[in-house]
Order: C-alpha cells, then sequence, then structure tokens
C-alpha cells in the first residue's frame, strides 16, 4: 500500500511541474502496484470465500436481526 501510495504522490508532484515523462512513470509504477493490491485482496476474498462458503461446514443460519454482542467492539453492518 505504501508502494503505491509513494507512486500517486509522485503522480501529484509530476503533473504539478508537468514533467510528462515521469507523469508515464508514474502511472506505470502505479498501475503495477495497484495490480498487486488487486491480488492480494483477490486471495483474500477467496480465502473468505473457502471459508464461509464451503459445502462440508456445517454453518448455522443467521437470523434476518442478528447483531454480533456488544462485547465484540463491532460498529460495522
Amino acid at each position: 500500500m505504501a508502494d503505491f501510495q509513494m507512486h500517486l504522490d509522485a503522480l501529484d508532484e509530476a503533473i504539478r511541474i508537468n514533467d510528462l515523462v515521469a507523469v508515464k512513470y508514474a502511472l506505470v509504477m502505479a498501475r503495477s502496484s495497484s495490480r498487486a493490491l488487486s491480488d492480494f485482496f483477490e486471495r483474500i476474498f477467496d480465502d473468505i470465500e473457502n471459508i464461509g462458503w464451503a459445502d462440508d461446514r456445517p454453518w448455522a443460519d443467521i437470523p434476518e436481526d442478528y447483531e454480533l454482542p456488544a462485547s465484540y467492539n463491532y460498529s460495522g453492518k
């Protein structure tokens, strides 16, 4: 993630000073970093799919109005 941000920062600076070679370079590098991030999150998604929706796991149904107990400190929905 830091690499991606670094490339975006370089892109901003290159655009600001109108250095088109640096703009192109920063775009290429940001694209490469974004691809790596995409692959990383795709692998996480696949792992979640394999764990949460595997046919060999007898998961309980989630009631429609279920919320995690307050002790989980979870504020999302």
